[in-house]
């Protein structure tokens, strides 16, 4: 088979394609979003062998859409999880609050730039707290790193008491 007629080839098939695809598609905004697909896919066939012509290589239609992968900017994965721990201390403080232990103040540090993300340790401040009176008989320390591990899985050393 000649270059030119291969060329048609390809050309009538993706004409081919596209016009079952216009059939089988209801009208709509994903059938528009379609259509222009293909229409750039058509041009893009039809261009090939100017593009073969211009840089005397042949023209591979996987290089046009081979990408050298996807970067996820590190500031934003960064900042999602310093979100998940803000999060955790939220729901551990909550979980603290319901024994009737207040003003108790929770800070989760973890390595928000590795690629999983680590927890380092828990700083629980206990220097402004109040106790209920139905709360008076527990064993703070214990109920607070019960609720810890309870929410994060860490070692029990971790977890780092301030008087």
């Amino acid at each position: 088979m000649s270059v030119v007629s291969a060329w048609i080839l390809n050309i009538l098939s993706v004409v081919v394609l596209s016009l079952l695809v216009d059939i089988i598609l209801p009208d709509g905004k994903s059938s528009k979003f379609i259509k222009g697909v293909f229409g750039y896919l058509i041009i893009i066939v039809i261009l090939a062998p100017v593009f073969n012509f211009l840089t005397k290589k042949e023209f591979n239609l996987d290089n046009v859409f081979q990408t050298s992968g996807t970067h996820i900017q590190e500031d934003y994965v960064a900042s999602i999880k310093k979100q998940y721990l803000s999060q955790l201390e939220n729901k551990i403080t909550k979980d603290i609050e319901a024994l009737g232990l207040k003003n108790i103040k929770i800070g989760v540090v973890g390595d928000i730039f590795s690629e999983k993300l680590t927890i380092l340790n828990v700083n629980v401040d206990l220097s402004e707290m109040v106790i209920s009176e139905d709360s008076k008989n527990i064993n703070i320390k214990t109920s607070i790193t019960d609720i810890v591990l309870k929410n994060i899985k860490i070692d029990k050393e971790l977890i780092v008491f301030y008087e």
